[in-house]
């Protein structure tokens, strides 16, 4: 694989991702605020960030793979 193809790649992943943001996710924040209620939501967020400290690491990478725009993740932040 060349540069290239690796740049339009990227190009095309950075599209869908956009795309998603714009169409979908605060559709499934909805449904998720709606099926967990946001007690139950705050609850996986903070057992979540719980695990991540456990860890006790400088450095970490997370794989987001969260259904919705990213409220977990702002409250994750500010914790």
């Amino acid at each position: 694989m060349n540069f290239v193809n690796i740049n339009e790649k990227r190009k095309r992943n950075l599209k869908q991702v956009s795309y998603f943001k714009r169409t979908e996710a605060q559709d499934r924040d909805r449904i998720l605020l709606k099926y967990f209620g946001e007690d139950g939501v705050n609850k996986i967020i903070g057992e979540v960030t719980a695990k991540i400290f456990e860890l006790e690491k400088e450095r970490l990478k997370i794989l987001d793979v969260g259904a919705a725009q990213g409220f977990s993740r702002v409250k994750f932040l500010k914790s």
